[in-house]
């Protein structure tokens, strides 16, 4: 079928049409043989037109000569056009133990495979809370999670239970609720079940997001260049239903209307695509022995591919999902062995109401970071951190840096500001959010601690050496560095200073990183602070090396520091502090800039 008209006049049709719902059932209702009525397109032959009409859904069709005149059902009603159907039969959609997509996926997402043990597999639709208490849940239908033989409490896996009968390695949740209809009962709005997840590590640890694997996005939605991204994506929350008042002044409510694009991705076939055909259907499930479960007020959806089903065994429990990644229903049954391709979704917020539970969007954690003046400090701001359905509550950093006492920093807040140990380090800062229902989200970001611009005016370097008359050095930090080597290596003093330095460097790196002795001498003798006013003299030509910073004279820095590492350092590296430390203090002590030093080690 082919969709001409757009979403505003689609919705202006079924406005129209739901208005004079009420007089249409008024009118069919009394009549023989009359079960239901629904809105959708028309069907001729097994086709559907773009003709949007009140679906009559009789016991049986009948020709005309066996049916009495005042059961006849009218052509058009208040100028609306009418079409016959019998009510569907479909089957359930629960997949073979042989079925693919049986990968285990941690953290856990929509779409992907679960199963309840002896009945086969179905597939996790999406995670909500329940009302009551907030608890944790997934959501599928209730012929997945409970089947013909399992009951509250017991256990749900994913992808399956492969283990012995005693492990509980797959175990993901246990069952909390769940509805059908009974067979040969009433009918019922839903096939759908929750289970609450119970492994700590799946709700904590690995942080669940309401994600649904390979669902993609819509990029330039309804323009000629628009695509479907593959990646795994985010659930949007719930469509709202389109409400219209009929002429008995009761709503007529739906999150779709006909003609609407949906999607879904199921256990079996993955990714389809469809077109909605009918909203407020009745449809039967078979339930074998000729006997049926019945449900009203249920969403079709035909497959957009004429060749290939929407849904087929194992696809059970898939949200429906529309263009802007909303929730517009839970796949229940499909009519997939013979064409047209046609599949049957509980409307979502029948789901919601029956099963107490809300769809939730949890937070979505990130953070802009600023390099400050001292190149060792940062800024970290997690304002651009949002929730959908409520407030974030707590900010938790972890900077990746152990501070002075051997622990990893950490911080809780918007914001927060951390002065690192060492330039050119790379760190993982991670920050971990979590909202008033208790959901949470985590992203990490690696900085590198950086050395003083070269050349710019952030740290007011070249503005102090303009007002001295000065020359600054405009190359960057890396080969500022690599000349200073360079210069070394022109002397045999300076090659065996070099030396040391390639010999040791790792092993200080980790003593200041890792060694709590080592880490709170250089942290409270101001280590870092010396290393950024050190940089800054680099990248000028006479610059005074810097004797005392923060009231810390350079002489204690180094005599605190050359003590720990003789006492934490391996036998060679304290051999070396012990042999060279004080031609270290003396240098420091005797000489004022970075050009005497090397004037010295070029001329002793």
């Amino acid at each position: 079928m082919k969709i001409t008209r757009s979403q505003a006049e689609r919705d202006a049709e079924f406005s129209n049409i739901a208005a004079r719902l009420a007089t249409a059932k008024s009118l069919l209702l009394s009549k023989k043989n009359v079960i239901d009525v629904a809105i959708g397109y028309k069907e001729r032959e097994g086709t559907y037109v773009e003709v949007m009409c009140f679906v009559v859904f009789v016991e049986e069709k009948k020709a005309m000569s066996d049916i009495a005149p005042e059961d006849i059902i009218p052509a058009e009603i208040e100028g609306i056009p009418t079409d016959v159907s019998t009510v569907p039969v479909e089957d359930e959609l629960c997949g073979p133990k042989d079925g693919v997509n049986t990968d285990i996926e941690r953290p856990l997402v929509g779409g992907v495979q679960i199963s309840n043990g002896p009945d086969g597999q179905g597939t996790l639709g999406c995670f909500a809370n329940m009302v009551e208490d907030g608890s944790l849940v997934l959501l599928s239908n209730h012929h997945v999670l409970y089947g013909d033989y399992k009951d509250t409490g017991d256990d749900i896996y994913q992808p399956d239970k492969t283990c012995c009968c005693c492990c509980t390695c797959d175990m993901i949740a246990r069952n909390v609720a769940g509805k059908r209809p009974t067979i040969g009962g009433p009918p019922e709005f839903v096939d759908a079940a929750i289970a609450k997840i119970t492994v700590d590590n799946i709700s904590e640890q690995v942080l669940i997001r309401n994600m649904v694997k390979g669902l993609g996005v819509y990029q330039n939605l309804g323009a000629a260049n628009e695509t479907l991204t593959n990646d795994d994506a985010l659930i949007k929350g719930v469509a709202p239903m389109t409400q219209t008042w009929d002429t008995e002044g009761d709503p007529v409510m739906s999150p779709v209307v006909p003609g609407n694009r949906v999607r879904k991705v199921g256990r079996t076939t993955g990714r389809t695509i469809g077109e909605v055909i009918l909203v407020g259907a009745p449809v039967d499930v078979n339930a074998g022995n000729d006997k049926v479960r019945k449900y009203v007020n249920q969403i079709r959806v035909k497959s957009a591919d004429a060749d290939k089903p929407f849904a087929i065994p194992g696809d059970s429990g898939s949200v429906l999902i529309d263009d802007q990644n909303r929730i517009v229903g839970l796949l229940m049954s499909s009519k997939f062995k013979e064409k047209p391709y046609i599949s049957t979704c509980n409307n979502i917020h029948d789901v919601l109401r029956e099963m107490k539970i809300r769809i939730f969007c949890p937070p979505t954690a990130d953070f802009t970071f600023a390099q400050q003046t001292d190149a060792l400090t940062f800024q970290f701001d997690a304002s651009g951190s949002v929730d959908g359905d409520g407030i974030i509550v707590t900010y938790a950093w972890d900077m990746g840096n152990p501070n002075e006492t051997g622990a990893v920093t950490t911080y809780s807040g918007v914001t927060c500001t951390h002065t690192f140990n060492t330039p050119g380090k790379k760190h993982q800062i991670t920050l971990k959010v979590t909202d008033n229902n208790g959901t949470s989200d985590r992203i990490v970001k690696e900085i590198t601690v950086g050395w003083p611009a070269g050349g710019g005016t952030d740290d007011g370097t070249a503005l102090a050496a303009a007002e001295t008359g000065q020359r600054v050095r405009t190359q960057a930090p890396a080969a500022l560095l690599s000349d200073l080597k360079t210069r070394l290596l022109a002397s045999e003093k300076g090659k065996t200073m070099a030396a040391l330095v390639e010999e040791f460097r790792d092993e200080i790196q980790l003593l200041v990183n890792k060694n709590r002795k080592v880490m709170v001498a250089w942290q409270r003798k101001q280590g870092p602070a010396f290393v950024a006013q050190y940089l800054r003299t680099i990248r000028i030509e006479g610059a005074q090396l810097p004797k005392e910073v923060n009231n810390v004279p350079v002489q204690q820095l180094l005599q605190h520091m050359a003590t720990v590492l003789e006492e934490e350092g391996s036998p060679p590296l304290a051999a070396a502090v012990r042999e060279h430390r004080l031609a270290i203090f003396n240098v420091l002590h005797h000489h004022n800039t970075l050009e005497e030093i090397i004037t010295v080690i070029h001329t002793s």
